[in-house]
């Protein structure tokens, strides 16, 4: 993006809410580009499809659940791997990985949460994350929870809900498509499926 563009200065405003900007009159996060993410359009009919079917299982329920439904703009780090090697698939995946919650896909409301584990190259010191359009659907809040599980994945019956597990073992029906908890002040929230994600940009900047 150029650096005058009204999407540059937006993706840089939503960078900063969070990320330190100056320390003592000194800049010690510098923004070196911002580039927007163009997908196959398969890959973005599936995002629809999955946000379409998330609509359609709760407006089917209780027609009041369609009005929360939500859609946000993420960050999500990819830790040693590079944001761009992985949007440059032709089939765009995310992983599941052990979080605090489940095994989950997890991206954060602070861009200064996820930089904690965004990926750096090692000889330029200059790291990348991900903004991302993201389908949380209707969240659970709600503390780090071992017994909280994602069931495997059936693509035909997408999108897969999380089924929670009280205290006694015994397995409570529910109707949520995320977890939203908190950990160290930032809210995070923990998806089942990749799919819930449509990378929009890739940010790099570089610590001072």
């Amino acid at each position: 993006l150029e650096r005058d563009s009204h999407m540059y200065r937006k993706v840089k405003n939503f960078f900063y809410t969070s990320m330190l900007y100056r320390k003592k009159k000194h800049r010690v996060n510098i923004i070196k580009s911002i580039k927007r993410i163009t997908h196959p359009v398969y890959y973005n009919r599936k995002f629809w499809a999955y946000t379409s079917v998330v609509i359609d299982r709760h407006v089917t329920c209780d027609s009041k659940f369609g009005l929360r439904l939500t859609s946000r703009l993420l960050w999500h780090s990819t830790g040693s791997i590079d944001p761009e090697s992985i949007i440059s698939l032709d089939d765009v995946k995310f992983n599941p990985t052990k979080t605090l919650w489940a095994r989950a896909i997890t991206c954060s409301c602070d861009a200064a949460h996820a930089a904690t584990t965004a990926y750096e190259n090692k000889l330029t010191g200059v790291k990348k994350m991900l903004l991302c359009l993201v389908t949380v659907g209707l969240p659970l809040t709600c503390g780090p929870n071992p017994h909280i599980m994602a069931p495997i994945n059936n693509r035909t019956e997408l999108p897969v809900a999380y089924k929670y597990i009280n205290k006694e073992e015994k397995e409570v029906s529910v109707n949520y498509d995320s977890i939203m908890g908190c950990h160290q002040g930032s809210w995070i929230y923990a998806l089942p499926d990749g799919c819930s994600m449509l990378p929009a940009f890739v940010v790099e900047w570089k610590e001072k």
